[in-house]
């Protein structure tokens, strides 16, 4: 034990005499340090009435749910005045706001061009473009004669017009389109002057069906659509072309034009007028070609505008020509078949490649007349929030001011802060798109509503149920000031 206590004696006194040193040394300041000097000013620190654990200093949340909670309050009272076969879904940010029964199956109308655009966008590419081909069996000679036929090889371009026809439409139609009168001039720049055969047109493409099964004939009769094949001109309508006289108009609008019952040899005549109107000689009478020969010389290679510019134009007019003319092409790119058949399966896997779920369609064209087909509010709404989102917006009509949208919520909240597709046939309503909200927020929703076999819905109705919407999603996110959330005692802004 002694001998322990000695080894502790040793350790411990060494210890005891180092630390009395150094604090000797550090009150004498022996180390050349400047002595420390303690500062003149003082610092105003402004506390906060508020506590740190305050639901006071989460504005931003408060402000979200209360906007929620006043934003589904509003539309549980909206919905519940649609038939009971309506749904409904908004959503900001990718986050949804409110559903009313988005997942049952409903017809929508021209709301199906939403699945279609985005097919094509998904499946074709935004740049894709139809080509239609003017060739022959050799280039024109030095005189600019063609010995031979003159074949026009159909691309299925939906928007391939006569200047004439393209200036009878009304006022606020969309402009976007390719013109059959450059084409024609463009032929003629490739040193033709006189064809000693025909002007021929090829619309193998496709097949031969002019419509979707499942359309009523008579919006067949009232020109809701023209005659579909791979080569058509002025939408496949008859009627229009170089030298033709101002029909009679009643009330100001030009009756229906009859859908082509030939749009190959419809477009080979005209074709055929338009090179004579400048100075071509043909000698035979212009028709649809039997048969291509296999090693032609093209002339031209006529480009359409890119696809999303023909969407644009699908959607602003709501255009159904244009929308079948896509699927069509779908199907024909995707397995070499033209059909609308293939076309809609083309169209149904290309929404699941870009991320969508189909369950609920049921597809029997791309432009909503049938009204066999049927859509779920969830797909419309989540195809608007897609990868296309911003190709979609740019596309669509503009409340107030462009296209199927230009005569609807002028004078409200509605006006040029909806862009939105319409739909409407005789049991189904819809319109889906994007809004800016009064704080300058966007949402995308979808509304369709149908009635029962035998109702009829009429624009009255329409009006009705959709005119309360701008001003319903307007507020959002409405709620508390956020001066009014900040902590009690200390200003939100400097100098405030």
């Amino acid at each position: 034990m002694s001998t322990v206590l000695a080894v502790l004696q040793r350790l411990v006194v060494p210890a005891i005499l180092l630390a009395a040193f150094i604090g000797a040394t550090v009150a004498l300041d022996r180390f050349d340090n400047d002595p420390i000097v303690e500062p003149d000013t003082t610092v105003d620190i402004q506390t906060a009435d508020t506590p740190v654990f305050s639901a006071r200093r989460g504005p931003e949340m408060l402000t979200s749910q209360r906007a929620a909670d006043e934003l589904t309050a509003a539309l549980d009272g909206w919905v519940a005045t649609l038939p009971p076969s309506s749904c409904f879904v908004v959503s900001a940010g990718g986050d949804r706001l409110f559903s009313h029964q988005p997942d049952i199956p409903l017809i929508p109308a021209s709301n199906m061009k939403i699945l279609t655009a985005v097919a094509a966008l998904q499946g074709l590419g935004r740049d894709y473009t139809y080509q239609t081909r003017v060739a022959a069996p050799a280039l024109p000679d030095a005189n600019g004669r063609l010995n031979g036929n003159l074949y026009v090889i159909g691309g299925g371009d939906p928007l391939l017009m006569t200047d004439v026809y393209r200036d009878s439409l009304p006022d606020g139609t969309n402009p976007i389109h390719s013109s059959a009168n450059l084409l024609a001039d463009q032929t003629v720049a490739a040193n033709l002057s006189d064809i000693s055969g025909a002007v021929l047109v090829d619309e193998s493409r496709y097949d031969e069906e002019r419509a979707p099964a499942g359309i009523a004939p008579g919006l067949l009769d009232a020109g809701r659509i023209g005659s579909l094949g791979a080569a058509i001109i002025d939408r496949g309508f008859v009627g229009f072309k170089e030298g033709y006289a101002t029909q009679d108009v009643a009330e100001g609008e030009p009756p229906p034009l009859p859908r082509s019952t030939d749009p190959a040899a419809q477009f080979a005549a005209v074709f055929d007028d338009l090179l004579e109107a400048i100075n071509v000689r043909i000698t035979t009478r212009a028709a649809e070609a039997a048969e291509v020969p296999a090693d032609l010389v093209d002339l031209v290679v006529f480009d359409s505008p890119p696809m999303a510019r023909i969407v644009e134009q699908m959607l602003t007019d709501s255009d159904n020509t244009t929308a079948e003319m896509i699927i069509k092409e779908l199907g024909f790119v995707a397995s070499d078949s033209g059909t609308t058949t293939s076309g809609t399966l083309a169209m149904s896997n290309a929404l699941r490649d870009a991320g969508l779920n189909d369950a609920g369609l049921f597809a029997l064209d791309g432009s909503g007349l049938s009204t066999d087909n049927t859509v779920t509010c969830s797909l419309l709404h989540d195809a608007l929030n897609s990868a296309h989102k911003d190709d979609l917006r740019a596309a669509m009509p503009v409340a107030g001011e462009t296209g199927t949208l230009a005569d609807d919520f002028v004078g409200t909240s509605g006006e040029g802060r909806i862009r939105a597709k319409t739909g409407l046939l005789a049991q189904a309503a819809a319109l889906s798109g994007y809004f800016e909200t009064d704080p300058g927020v966007e949402l995308t929703f979808s509304l369709v509503i149908n009635v029962g076999e035998g109702e009829t819905i009429t624009e009255e109705q329409v009006r009705g149920w959709t005119l309360p919407l701008p001003d319903l999603l307007a507020p959002y996110p409405a709620g508390p000031a956020l001066a009014d959330l900040g902590p009690v005692g200390v200003p939100l802004e400097p100098g405030g």
